[in-house]
């Protein structure tokens, strides 16, 4: 009888055994390494993910509609945890300009990895650096190929599913870091320019396999051709020659889809080579989006559908109400989403592929609004404030924190998240007119009941 019961565990460990080999091994076809790096450890695809929605702190965020004036605050210290007073989120300053002059600035790309176990900055002294997550305390540089510490403004992008890989730009090449063995390597040189740029709203495609490109010509140094660059297959797309734009072009990025590209030219309108036009991945016209060029940001409705989000401050159709718009992609439907007092310079993060039919919201004391009107006449709704905006066009916000940006200095607060919208981050002055520090709302953690 105890051999026909040890035989019987036998089979069933077997079985257990068989079934994991199979999973294991059917989930890693879902991922696979950029080209050219053979020699850096990839790992296994199947070990990674699309990162956890976490809702700790994002159920008790505020959700109401009523002013809520910034209350004076002591600028807290580095890494110590400072309870915002209005919406009780829990907000940590993670870099420390008093100790260097200058400003820190993080990775507007994409600034966490895709299990959140990193974060990328970027020092007063340019180096790019690696911080722990949760505790953002413990640093270490990104390397170049030399494994000299990686400098300069050379357009960071996590890949969105393996946290390892970080792929940047540097003159006409592009390049991965692959932060498990602390190496660079190049994978692609594009031989026909001088320079490539993802440009400043360039994105990945939410999978990690395509890039939108800007090549800058060799002979005059000036932006040349748009194409689309897949990684995975390292090839690159059909080119749009940008010679026929009357100013130029001033931004590009690739859908999270990876099926289509927006063009942002160099001159508001309605005619060839103006405002924000969607392209498909040969580069042909589709439509055009909205006849201004502020960059806006991309993010998934409910349903799946992809949506370009811009405010419509400059926008001629609009009329310069300062309003977010919500335009469907490729239907080029739109919607107003909310409308705002018409001072604030909004800025919007659409990062959070995790939270569909959300995105993230800065309003900022501007000047020189084409609207004309200020903020004297005592605190408005939603003023120098970071928050979360539902694209449904209720109206419906959950507000995370007042980012006390110095609205006299030249820099917004630059707002950005992550893939779950779990880490707001924002550069601050708190106020003052020296640098600014990264400042993150942890909304991991309960919001703290006001």
């Amino acid at each position: 009888m105890e051999g026909v019961i040890m035989l019987r565990w036998a089979y069933l460990v077997t079985a257990y055994i068989i079934i994991g080999l199979v999973v294991y091994f059917a989930g890693g076809k879902g991922f696979q390494p950029p080209p050219c790096c053979e020699s850096l450890d990839t790992g296994h695809g199947g070990a990674h993910s699309n990162a956890v929605v976490n809702n700790r702190g994002w159920d008790g965020l505020l959700e109401c509609r009523m002013i809520h004036e910034q209350a004076d605050a002591v600028k807290p210290g580095l890494n110590e945890p400072f309870i915002d007073p209005a919406f009780g989120t829990t907000v940590l300053r993670v870099s420390d300009v008093s100790a260097e002059k200058g400003s820190s600035r993080f990775s507007h790309a994409t600034p966490f990895n895709a299990d959140n176990s990193y974060m990328l900055i970027q020092t007063p002294g340019s180096e790019w650096l690696l911080l722990d997550v949760p505790g953002f305390k413990t640093k270490k540089y990104v390397r170049d190929s030399s494994g000299s510490p990686l400098t300069g403004d050379v357009e960071p992008y996590w890949h969105p599913l393996d946290p390892n890989f970080l792929y940047y730009l540097r003159d006409n090449k592009f390049w991965v870091y692959d932060v498990a063995i602390g190496q660079s390597k190049v994978l692609h040189t594009f031989d026909d320019y001088i320079r490539v740029t993802g440009t400043v709203k360039g994105k990945l495609s939410r999978e990690g396999s395509r890039i939108a490109l800007l090549g800058f010509d060799k002979l005059s140094g000036l932006p040349s051709e748009v194409f689309i660059y897949n990684i995975r297959e390292d090839k690159a797309g059909l080119r749009l020659k940008t010679s026929f734009a009357p100013e130029g072009i001033s931004w590009v990025t690739v859908t999270p889809g990876g099926d289509y590209c927006i063009i942002g030219w160099g001159q508001a309108g309605f005619g060839q080579g103006q405002g924000t036009e969607l392209y498909n991945t040969e580069m042909e016209p589709v439509r055009r989006l909205i006849d201004t060029v502020r960059p806006g940001e991309l993010a998934y409705d409910t349903d799946n559908t992809q949506v370009y989000v811009v405010s419509g401050i400059d926008s001629a159709k609009w009329q310069n109400t300062n309003c977010i718009l919500r335009v469907s992609i490729p239907s080029g439907q739109t919607v107003p989403v909310q409308t705002l007092e018409c001072c604030y310079k909004v800025g919007l993060s659409g990062l959070a592929l995790e939270r569909k039919g959300w995105i993230l919201v800065s309003t900022f004391r501007g000047k020189e609004q084409k609207c004309g009107r200020g903020c004297e006449d005592g605190w408005k709704l939603y003023q120098d404030e970071v928050y979360i905006l539902k694209l449904d066009g209720t109206g419906t916000t959950r507000r995370v924190a007042h980012h006390r940006a110095n609205y006299k200095s030249y820099e917004e607060p630059f707002i950005t998240t992550n893939q779950d919208m779990s880490y707001v981050v924002w550069n601050s002055n708190w106020g003052g007119d020296g640098g600014h520090d990264v400042y993150i709302a942890d909304l991991t953690r309960e919001v703290r009941k006001q």
